[in-house]
């Protein structure tokens, strides 16, 4: 869309997909902190998106359910709420061994980790510059 409208709906989809108030309630304020927590989960959640993908290929749901696992309580800590509820829904119906279900899921959980990764990284450009230099994590 290229209206005022559907950019202002789109810039609502992508920061509901990310609230880093959630980070700083339990991490704090501090901004150094906050970037390289972030930056952090980038890394961690790139590698993740690419091995859910290669479960969903190889219809290994208990391999998709550790992943989502792993991935749900780290998306939860960052504010990437939506990410963490796919992430339990798809861990569940792994366990369960539901391999029906977890294609169209893993589908969900990386659009997901892209609009949270895409609403971080927005956030954190616009923070860098008030908080230095970045570490060396992330892209």
């Amino acid at each position: 869309m290229t209206d005022i409208a559907g950019t202002s709906q789109h810039i609502v989809v992508v920061e509901s997909a990310f609230d880093v108030r959630v980070l700083r309630d339990i991490v704090g304020d501090e901004p150094a902190l906050l970037l390289e927590i972030v930056a952090y989960f980038d890394t961690v959640a790139t590698g993740m998106r690419a091995g859910l993908l290669r479960a969903a290929a190889d219809a290994d749901a208990g391999g998709a359910a550790m992943l989502a696992h792993s991935l749900k309580s780290s998306a939860r800590s960052v504010g990437a709420l939506p990410l963490g509820v796919l992430c339990a829904e798809l861990e569940e119906h792994g366990e369960a061994g539901r391999s029906d279900m977890v294609a169209p899921l893993v589908g969900d959980v990386v659009d997901a980790i892209d609009a949270a990764l895409a609403a971080m990284r927005c956030w954190r450009g616009a923070q860098a510059p008030a908080a230095g230099q970045m570490t060396g994590y992330g892209s």
